[in-house]
């Protein structure tokens, strides 16, 4: 959900994912954590399992658009910031379909991920809460203690957090698949125009539902 990524520092922290360069910025860590006291409070269990869940998350996120996007013959970087996740790469000219899998890569992993744990879960014969819809899937014994907890915080990121992804509000990936479609239809300018416009409805919508909510 960056814009732009951060400026290199020395306590960035450098590997990578099916040969895909990946960086952390350590703002990552510094927000992370912090949403992660918001969230939990002081316990350090409970901001650990957070910081690890959402860095899992982000990451699958943002490999599903490098590695789409590589699969399109551009090659790919991904950081982690303040703001979150960026996949980077020189698109050149695109076509709209290029551009929208490419958009919709991302939430679209978390969701494959997303349907994986609560295939897991299943299989089990457990049963585990699912984010906002105050009820759980399964039958069986609900998983308790970290593991249901950490198993609730990847669902969250990967599942809610993918469908507010595609919400499309600058500049969450929905906005990226609106406004190619928008250029497909109208010149750049005018395309942008509309995807502002949409976004701003979009946003408005969001806000009114939240209070009835």
């Amino acid at each position: 959900m960056q814009l732009a990524e951060p400026k290199r520092s020395r306590f960035d922290i450098h590997f990578s994912v099916f040969g895909i360069p990946v960086r952390i910025h350590p703002f990552f860590w510094v927000i992370t954590i912090l949403l992660g006291y918001a969230s939990y409070g002081a316990s350090l269990i409970n901001i650990v399992l957070w910081t690890t869940a959402i860095l899992i998350s982000v990451l699958i996120h943002e490999l599903g658009h490098a590695i789409v996007a590589r699969r399109y013959g551009h090659p790919p970087h991904i950081t982690l910031g303040p703001s979150g996740g960026l996949a980077s790469f020189s698109a050149g000219h695109q076509k709209t379909k290029e551009k929208m899998v490419i958009a919709f890569a991302g939430p679209g992993t978390g969701f494959l991920f997303g349907g994986f744990l609560l295939a897991v879960v299943l299989l089990s014969q457990h049963s585990t809460a699912i984010p906002y819809l105050q009820t759980h899937l399964g039958n069986g014994p609900a998983i308790g203690g970290r593991l249901g907890q950490f198993t609730y915080i990847l669902l969250f990121a990967n599942i809610f957090w993918g469908l507010i992804n595609l919400v499309p509000v600058l500049p969450l990936d929905g906005s990226a698949i609106t406004r190619a479609f928008f250029e497909s239809k109208y010149p750049m300018l005018r395309a942008l125009q509309l995807t502002v416009k949409t976004s701003i409805v979009s946003s408005a919508l969001l806000a009114i539902l939240a209070m009835v909510l």
